[in-house]
């Protein structure tokens, strides 16, 4: 369990908010981040929840592109050291190429599948584990394949930290697909377009909004029409199509698209560690446990 002043610190770097600030919307919320982070925003502390998944575990993100299917893995070490460890990054090669092959995203049956040389996968995250001296876990997979009518694209970021696989209806211009893929990785959108978005996600944002209008003692008789407004610009910065487009600012993701006369289906992207929460441990008991 995180301390309140570890708790305040994430806070503080997720919104941006002040110490003070934080510290009231934990005692609001019980010490519930997610909540703290809402509480925050209604009350127009902070503007955006961003990620309080600014994130423990480590690792890499593996792509493999081939015969007409794409796969994307997350396996995690608990340090980004081990990522350089040329067994670790056998492994996670080995890895990506073995789901590929038997288009398995189950990580329980993944784990069952044999290497080259003869172990399970989970007998050899065991042996890594052990020789390395941190814990290595295929965390999670997808699977997506090309049909006769829609193409594929991956990119993986230099560092491996993100990894995205965009599929699109059939085109030979790799190189607005390989944009695409870049402008995804860079810009994290949430959905492909407004009509993916679900009705959960539209309502949690219109009562933030509708409780930031009243905070900011908004006239009620114009508190609808601020939250639409306000609703509109989540929908821009969450949704692909209504981005703009990092290659060319004064178009959005939809209208270089069309302008190439693709349609953009689905996608994919993966970031180390998003969603994962840190565990925090003290320094000085760790110290001491080790002089026992």
């Amino acid at each position: 369990m995180a301390s309140i002043t570890e708790l305040i610190k994430q806070l503080r770097a997720s919104t941006q908010a002040g110490f003070m600030d934080c510290k009231k919307a934990l005692e609001a919320t019980n010490n519930d981040i997610d909540q703290a982070i809402k509480w925050l925003r209604e009350n127009g502390i902070a503007k955006a929840a961003k990620k309080v998944d600014n994130v423990a575990s480590e690792g890499l993100i593996k792509l493999k592109l081939a015969d007409q299917k794409a796969t994307i893995l997350e396996i995690n070490s608990q340090t980004d050291f081990v990522t350089k460890n040329d067994q670790f990054v056998a492994f996670s090669n080995e890895l990506v190429d073995l789901v590929n092959k038997h288009e398995i995203t189950d990580v329980a049956k993944i784990e069952q599948l044999k290497l080259a040389s003869g172990s399970t996968v989970a007998e050899t995250q065991i042996h890594l584990t052990a020789i390395i001296g941190e814990k290595i876990s295929l965390r999670r997979v997808a699977f997506v394949k090309e049909e006769a009518n829609s193409s594929l694209a991956t990119y993986l970021h230099s560092n491996s930290r993100i990894g995205v696989i965009v599929k699109t209806s059939k085109t030979d211009d790799k190189e607005f697909l390989k944009h695409l893929a870049m402008h995804i990785a860079a810009s994290n959108p949430k959905f492909v377009s407004q009509k993916d978005v679900s009705a959960d996600f539209i309502a949690k944002e219109r009562e933030i909004a509708a409780a930031q209008a009243q905070s900011e003692n908004k006239p009620k008789e114009f508190i609808d029409r601020i939250v639409d407004g306000r609703i509109n610009k989540v929908l821009e910065e969450v949704c692909l199509v209504n981005q703009k487009f990092l290659v060319n600012q004064e178009q959005t993701v939809q209208q270089a698209a069309q302008a190439k006369k693709v349609e953009i289906l689905s996608f994919i992207r993966y970031e180390v560690g998003e969603g994962i929460e840190k565990q925090v441990s003290n320094f000085a008991d760790e110290v001491k446990a080790q002089m026992k």
